[in-house]
């Protein structure tokens, strides 16, 4: 009986000591289940609906005095997601000095070496038409490079999707950049979104 958990893995099927070899054709589970869908993801709590934040760090002071180097911040959890559930609320830094003072980032559970492909799902809105540039870090704040082309958001929900090869060494971690303006740091204060976050092969 497995109602009591709200999660389970599958790790391994056993025989009895001594049985004989064979082949799983079929599992069967009694119940209301989740339909799996998309990627197998990398991260935890992509569909915001448990209160873990871990993959989910947020930089609210890059650039400033008050650099938050080890980007110690973290999203918010309101209503209003996708299907009418749980999102991840960051506002901008108000008053930014660069693009990157406010930067949400997706941390993957595991390091992904050099040449790995990978595919990243995720919905997003904002408050207003803003755009988000992004970058390959390893930790948060441990820049790599470039990753996805800078896109622009609405204020209704969209889901977007990338594939790609990683190109960088020790890459674990994408970086959002939220104060982009027209030229250069701008965008203070508003309001992003995410939901039905999926990183993985």
């Amino acid at each position: 009986d497995l109602t009591s958990y709200e999660y389970i893995h599958l790790n391994a099927i056993k025989v009895p000591g001594g049985g004989k070899a064979g082949v799983v054709t079929a599992i069967e589970i009694e119940g209301t289940v989740k339909p799996v869908t998309g990627i197998l993801s990398m991260i935890n709590n992509g569909d915001v609906e448990g209160d873990d934040l871990s993959s989910f760090p947020v930089s609210y002071n890059g650039g400033t005095d008050l650099d938050d180097k080890g980007a110690t911040g973290l999203p918010e959890i309101v209503e209003g997601g996708v299907d009418g559930s749980h999102c991840l609320k960051v506002v901008s830094n108000a008053s930014p000095v660069e693009t990157w003072t406010t930067q949400f980032y997706i941390k993957a559970d595991e390091i992904m070496p050099r040449g790995t492909k990978w595919k990243l799902v995720m919905s997003i809105k904002a408050d207003h038409a803003s755009k988000i540039s992004t970058s390959a870090q390893g930790l948060p704040r441990a820049w790599k490079g470039g990753f996805i082309d800078a896109f622009t958001v609405s204020d209704e929900w969209k889901e977007y999707s990338w594939t790609g090869e990683i190109g960088v060494d020790d890459f674990q971690s994408i970086a959002f950049d939220l104060n982009n303006g027209e030229d250069g740091a701008g965008n203070g204060g508003c309001a992003f979104f995410f939901d039905h976050i999926q990183v993985g092969e």
